[in-house]
């Protein structure tokens, strides 16, 4: 039987997804022996489920894959009608979650609600490489299959931006690194790790009288959501892919400053590694600027902090 491009898209997604499923599986065993677990990897993986899982990949079977089956006189016996209910349970688990994981700590009611979302996608993925790829690379057309790709581009752009999917994924691989090593790392084994040691040193910056299409050119090739504003290595401001989206059909002529959060919030290069996780958590940012007297040294994302979590 010839297996479908569209259907090994999405079979490749599962890997990936069932890597971030057994790196919080692990943290999940870590945290029930006694042992403390950081929250960062664990609002990581919500993230990526959110962005990646719900908004992305569900959205590809909601709204490509079922329809097409449907339109093609399928009977899968309520298949599809099953895994949509799951779709919807896990959206509504991910609501709760991304709620709770937003405190300081990763609480006994979010590892519950977790592990229920876990046992879910376990459950969901099987169904679907078992019983409903299998059914769609029998049916689906050459045609229909070049349909579904192009509609799978196009979900993923609307829902996740030019280089939106590359940042999920390499979300992914952080906090599957970050599980695994802390997973197996002994009680107390870690040196205190700090800002300077996970920091990105000369990040891309731009200028306040710089236009929001210099800025979005630089964030495009490099997937990143924010950029320092700085005026001769003095951080003055950020700018995130939000803070630009009101000038959105405006952007050649819209100047940085227009459009920048001034004051924003920064760590030192001596801030301890669990205080920077608890930051990024708690204000909900992708990443934090490093200030060293006022002068912009480097910036740390929720993924170079999840890295760091991996360093030896």
């Amino acid at each position: 039987m010839e297996l479908r491009r569209s259907c090994e898209h999405l079979r490749r997604e599962h890997r990936l997804i069932g890597e971030v499923v057994v790196g919080l599986s692990a943290l999940a065993e870590r945290r029930q022996s006694g042992s403390d677990v950081p929250a960062l990897p664990i609002a990581g993986a919500v993230d990526f489920f959110v962005g990646f899982v719900a908004g992305c990949h569900d959205a590809k079977e909601d709204r490509a894959l079922f329809p097409v089956l449907a339109a093609a006189g399928v009977d899968d016996g309520g298949l599809m009608a099953a895994l949509r209910t799951q779709h919807a349970d896990g959206d509504r688990l991910l609501r709760a979650l991304r709620a709770l994981t937003s405190r300081h700590r990763a609480d006994g009611e979010a590892w519950k609600l977790l592990g229920t979302y876990l046992d879910l996608v376990r459950g969901h993925i099987t169904s679907e490489d078992e019983a409903l790829f299998p059914l769609a690379d029998r049916v689906l057309s050459p045609e229909d299959d070049a349909a579904l790709e192009r509609a799978f581009r196009d979900i993923e752009d609307g829902a996740l931006g030019r280089g939106g999917s590359e940042a999920l994924v390499s979300l992914a691989g952080a906090v599957v690194h970050a599980s695994t090593a802390l997973a197996a790392e002994p009680e107390g084994a870690r040196p205190p790790l700090r800002a300077r040691d996970m920091m990105r040193p000369r990040p891309a910056t731009v200028a306040p009288g710089d236009s929001l299409g210099r800025a979005a050119e630089l964030m495009k090739p490099l997937s990143i959501r924010e950029l320092p504003v700085v005026v001769d290595r003095t951080l003055v401001g950020i700018l995130t892919r939000t803070d630009m989206e009101p000038y959105r059909g405006h952007f050649e002529w819209t100047a940085v400053q227009a459009a920048m959060s001034r004051n924003p919030v920064t760590v030192t290069p001596d801030t301890h590694a669990p205080e920077v996780a608890r930051l990024l958590v708690r204000c909900g940012f992708n990443a934090v600027p490093v200030v060293d007297c006022g002068a912009l040294i480097g910036v740390i994302s929720r993924s170079d902090v999840l890295r760091g979590f991996t360093a030896a």
